[in-house]
């Protein structure tokens, strides 16, 4: 994962698939699993590949969100 905000996230991998379509994330976050699903919004070529996707959560759950909120660095006012 290089970003990810409440509405998707960008993310480097050996395949993408095409724009528009939905595909399930399986991702490991501790002792835990998570399966988002997801909508390919855009990917990115590095040499002569497509290894850079951003993708749009579909319908992000409760669980999800706690791990999107995981990954932010809390403020100076939130200190």
């Amino acid at each position: 994962i290089k970003n990810v905000s409440e509405r998707g996230m960008c993310i480097e991998t050996g395949s993408c698939p095409p724009c528009e379509s939905t595909v399930k994330l399986k991702i490991h976050a501790g002792n835990d699993h998570l399966e988002i699903p997801v909508k390919v919004r855009r990917k990115e070529k590095a040499d002569r590949f497509y290894d850079i996707m951003g993708v749009e959560f579909v319908k992000p759950t409760k669980k999800i969100l706690q791990f999107i909120n995981s990954f932010k660095v809390p403020s100076a006012t939130e200190e």
